[in-house]
């Protein structure tokens, strides 16, 4: 069986084709059209043929991060400015959108605490609740 030898193959493109695909990207995300354009799979997959997995790859590269970031960007403001209907939106605006995400997440963590001590306060007067009654039919049962 015949030994392969020399460089790995590189599955993201090189650096002047990932400039080229970031540019690509940034006019894709930012330029006015008649069909609807919110999800990165609509550039990557159905324009350029490209799979996921090598768009996650390409998204890592440091020629192409800032492409990525501002498409990101208008993306995103496409979510606020009301170009995607409110139902949907929503959903996707936390993907797009990293200061929504931190905040959604700092809502849920801070709504959790609230609601876990809110149960051990509760949980507090239920046992003197219940402490309270015990004493009371302990003492109607000496009285008898």
């Amino acid at each position: 069986m015949p030994r392969k030898v020399g460089r790995p193959r590189s599955v993201t493109p090189d650096k002047d084709d990932l400039i080229a695909f970031g540019e690509d990207l940034v006019k894709w995300a930012t330029e006015e059209t008649e069909q609807l354009r919110c999800r990165f799979p609509q550039w990557y997959s159905l324009l350029h043929g490209i799979s996921e997995a090598d768009f996650d790859l390409m998204k890592r590269k440091k020629e192409f991060v800032p492409y990525y970031e501002q498409a990101k960007v208008a993306l995103a403001e496409r979510f606020i400015d009301g170009s995607v209907k409110e139902g949907i939106a929503h959903r996707f605006l936390r993907i797009y959108c990293p200061e929504v995400r931190q905040q959604e997440d700092e809502d849920a963590r801070f709504n959790e605490s609230v609601k876990r001590e809110s149960k051990e306060s509760v949980d507090e007067e239920e046992i003197r609740r219940l402490e309270d009654m015990l004493q009371s039919l302990k003492s109607r049962r000496q009285n008898i």
